[in-house]
């Protein structure tokens, strides 16, 4: 029997994805096993941008290897109709000003529009601060999906969503 394979997304589907997308999971190199977790992202300007927190194994493995391949999602309630993409690259601290103070902006109007503010624990962040919280003026560590080297990009047949 010849396998079943899933068809690929357009890169308009991909870009919707990126756009539309919440949350991600990154995988880090660890010496034995992969490490992968959760996080909020945002798209700007086509760049793939996180919040990390200056804290836990996550900072660790990133200077010890940049290299990182972040996935990213979308399904229906019973899996009938998904897509999926992921993402190989590396990440980057962001310094720029310009560019820092643009992602943070996103990310607080993300928050602000589809997370509730007890999702803030997940960035270190007391939920009582709510998503004012991210500004510019505060010393949040920003990181962008660079070099990024391949994009592969399935849906199931007969894509609804």
């Amino acid at each position: 029997m010849e396998p079943f394979k899933l068809p690929n997304m357009t890169h308009e589907e991909i870009e919707n994805l990126l756009i539309y997308g919440d949350i991600c999971r990154i995988a880090f190199f660890d010496q034995e096993h992969p490490y992968i977790i959760p996080f909020q992202y945002v798209y700007v300007d086509g760049g793939v941008y996180f919040h990390f927190t200056n804290y836990g194994r996550k900072i660790k493995f990133l200077k010890q290897n940049p290299k990182v391949c972040v996935e990213i999602e979308r399904l229906d309630d019973v899996l009938r109709s998904y897509q999926f993409i992921s993402l190989k690259g590396t990440l980057d601290f962001v310094n720029d000003k310009k560019e820092r103070e643009k992602a943070i902006n996103k990310i607080r109007e993300n928050g602000r529009q589809k997370l509730s503010p007890a999702f803030l624990s997940v960035h270190g962040i007391n939920p009582k601060e709510g998503w004012n919280y991210f500004t510019s003026e505060k010393p949040l560590l920003i990181v962008k999906l660079s070099n990024i080297t391949e994009i592969v990009g399935l849906k199931s047949p007969n894509q609804i969503i």
